[in-house]
């Protein structure tokens, strides 16, 4: 399972990106982070394009599979409702996405919860870097 946004098991820093102009003046080392929009296709593309690893906050399956077949390295799955994550997982695993699967957690506490469930990681603090509380 992958721990991310915790400096102790990952050196990955993420920051929300909502334009290409911001996308052109991130930092290199930074993961730019997306809310799932119809949109930003063409930023996800660019980013694919330009090898550039991404995260995307998707809401349904159609999100995951967009930025699945557009090079996402993450898919934050901020729902849990109807299953959602797990269906996510199985669909990932079934077609062998690269996209992996992952869950905003508050803290350790909950990743026993997601182990459980095979979902490929989790986020710590995840609603700090876009700057909304946990709904």
């Amino acid at each position: 399972m992958i721990i991310l946004n915790d400096p102790i098991f990952s050196d990955e820093l993420f920051m929300e990106i909502s334009s290409k102009e911001e996308l052109e003046k991130l930092s290199a080392g930074v993961t730019p982070l997306f809310i799932f929009n119809q949109n930003d296709l063409e930023l996800y593309k660019f980013c694919k394009e330009n090898s550039i690893p991404y995260a995307v906050e998707v809401h349904d399956l159609l999100d995951y599979i967009f930025v699945s077949n557009l090079g996402a390295k993450y898919a934050i799955v901020d729902s849990i409702i109807f299953g959602l994550p797990r269906k996510l997982q199985q669909i990932a695993d079934s077609y062998l996405l690269e996209t992996k699967v992952i869950m905003p957690i508050g803290d350790y506490s909950e990743i026993p919860n997601w182990i459980n469930s095979e979902i490929d990681g989790v986020i710590i603090n995840y609603y700090e870097i876009i700057g909304r509380s946990n709904e």
